[in-house]
C-alpha cells in the first residue's frame, strides 16, 4: 500500500507533535476523564468535550503538524472537524451488553494500555501516539459510541469506522502494531448499524417509568 509519508516521516511527525504540545497532554487526558464522567450521566457536556478532542486532532495534528508535509493532512483535518459536529448529535445514555463491554475495553486501551503496548514494542517517548492523536482518539470515541449503543445515529459512526480501518492498515504498514486495536473498534462499531433508535415518545415513556 502506498502511503503519503514514509515510516521515518510518520514517527518524526508524531515525535515533533508530542514535543511541541508538551505539557498539554495532561489537559487532554483530563478532558477525556471529563467526557467519560459526563457521558456516564448522559450530559451534553460529554458531546462538547469529545467534539473538542476531534477539533484538536484535526487542527493541531493533521493541519498544523502533518499538513505542511502532505495535502492529505488538511483533508483529514477537515474530516475530523466535520466529525466533531456530528458527535454533538449523539445521546450518551449508556447501555449494557456485549458492545458496551467492548466499548469500556476500548476506552481503557486508548487511554492507558495503548502507550504501554507501544513502549513494549520498542517505541519510547515521544515516538508513539497519545490521546489527541488519531489512533487513540478513534478508539476512545468508538468506545464511547459502543457504550451508548442504540442511542447512536449511524451517520455519527461511518467516518470513525472508515478512519479506523484506514488507521489499522497504516499501522500494519508502518509497524505500529498497537494500532491494531482499531480493528476491534471498527468491528464492534458495525454492530451499531441497523439498530432501531427509540422514538421521542418511547424515550418519554422510559423517563416516566
Amino acid at each position: 500500500m502506498a502511503l503519503p509519508i514514509t515510516e521515518a516521516q510518520h514517527f518524526a511527525t508524531v515525535g515533533a507533535y508530542n514535543l511541541d504540545i508538551w505539557p498539554a497532554h495532561a489537559a487532554l487526558y483530563v478532558l477525556a476523564a471529563v467526557v467519560v464522567f459526563y457521558a456516564a450521566r448522559g450530559r451534553r457536556a460529554a458531546n462538547l468535550g469529545l467534539a473538542a478532542l476531534w477539533v484538536w486532532t484535526g487542527g493541531i495534528y493533521f493541519m498544523r503538524a502533518l499538513g505542511p508535509m502532505t495535502p492529505l493532512g488538511f483533508v483529514l483535518g477537515g474530516l475530523f472537524m466535520l466529525q466533531a459536529l456530528l458527535l454533538l448529535k449523539v445521546d450518551f445514555n449508556l447501555q449494557r451488553g456485549a458492545l458496551s463491554s467492548l466499548g469500556v475495553a476500548l476506552v481503557v486501551y486508548a487511554v492507558a494500555v495503548y502507550p504501554l503496548v507501544a513502549i513494549y514494542l520498542g517505541r519510547d517517548w515521544p515516538w508513539f501516539e497519545t490521546l489527541g492523536l488519531p489512533a487513540p482518539t478513534l478508539m476512545f470515541t468508538l468506545g464511547l459510541l459502543l457504550r451508548a449503543g442504540e442511542e447512536v445515529p449511524a451517520y455519527a459512526v461511518v467516518l470513525p469506522l472508515l478512519l479506523s480501518l484506514a488507521g489499522a492498515a497504516q499501522g500494519l504498514a508502518l509497524g505500529s502494531y498497537e494500532d491494531l486495536g482499531l480493528l476491534a473498534a471498527a468491528a464492534g462499531s458495525l454492530g451499531l448499524f441497523g439498530r432501531k433508535r427509540p422514538s421521542p415518545l418511547e424515550r418519554l415513556e422510559t423517563l416516566g417509568e
